[in-house]
């Protein structure tokens, strides 16, 4: 298949960018990874394309007092390699090794990447499991949104026509903490099959608080916040006692050519252990070094 025709924008400002966003059936690239299919198969047939990827300014990665701000140009390779994020929030690092291949993780973007919604990718993920609230322009107005309210269900947000996003907020962690990432995949780089993330803040070996977050088990990434207050308060030494129910009643995977919902049940309560447990393991080997 090829394109249906369409006309081409080279933004340079952010303002050009917004500005031609208000043209009728006008649609963002920046990578591309995610769009380009789409206009291929003609899933997506935009009158013009507005090509984002010379604004510097959505390319930055900004340390402040309490958050790291990451623009939307920020590819994944370029959140691989930042010292400030690996810094602050290693998991990221980690977590996007395990995106696709070398050639995308040169081109795709945090922000293409959370446009495009896919539940099973990495930085829906950890845009919800971080608590990130994400920094929205239109050419009139601007607005903050929390990742709770941005993604609605499978490639669907609440990112309007004539929007783009600038950048993303994700607040550092204070405590001591550990951390881990895992995800179920056929083949090394496909998107996850089923995929778990966790943060868990130690006071004195006590879990103060923790996050907890799966991909490919629902038409978004879900949030586990009973399982996290489960485990708030007990001894890093103590017996979670959590039962595979109390795991599969927060999980709500789908069928698909990949794998069935009940593969998807049946290895999600032992990912969600593994991240737990490593991410307390994690800690211990941290305090040791």
């Amino acid at each position: 298949m090829k394109p249906s025709k369409f006309a081409y924008v080279n933004a340079k400002t952010l303002d050009e960018a917004l500005l031609s966003l208000k043209q009728p059936e006008a649609k963002i690239i920046a990578g591309g990874q995610s769009l380009v299919p789409l206009i291929n198969y003609r899933l997506s047939q935009p009158s013009t394309l507005i090509d984002i990827s010379s604004i510097i300014e959505l390319s930055q990665i900004s340390v402040q007092d309490h958050k790291l701000e990451i623009g939307s140009l920020v590819t994944h390779n370029q959140a691989i390699t930042s010292k400030d994020i690996t810094k602050f929030l290693p998991i990221i690092s980690f977590a996007l090794e395990h995106t696709a291949h070398k050639t995308i993780r040169n081109s795709g973007t945090i922000g293409g990447s959370a446009a495009h919604a896919d539940p099973s990718a990495e930085w829906p993920l950890l845009i919800m499991l971080l608590d990130c609230s994400i920094n929205i322009i239109s050419y009139k107005n601007s607005r903050t949104i929390l990742a709770k309210d941005f993604f609605i269900s499978e490639l669907t947000t609440d990112l309007k026509e004539d929007e783009i996003i600038k950048s993303f907020n994700f607040p550092k962690i204070k405590q001591n903490y550990g951390w881990s990432f895992e995800k179920i995949v056929q083949r090394s780089g496909d998107f996850a099959l089923f995929s778990a993330g966790s943060i868990i803040e130690i006071d004195h070996n006590i879990i103060i608080n923790s996050k907890l977050c799966v991909g490919g088990a629902g038409e978004t990434p879900i949030r586990l916040s009973n399982i996290e207050a489960i485990i708030k308060g007990k001894n890093i030494e103590s017996n979670f006692d959590i039962t595979n129910d109390q795991f599969l009643s927060l999980l709500n995977p789908t069928s698909d050519e990949h794998a069935s919902m009940e593969y998807r049940l049946y290895i999600g309560p032992q990912v969600i252990r593994n991240v737990l447990i490593n991410s307390i393991q994690n800690y211990k080997d941290n305090k040791n070094d």
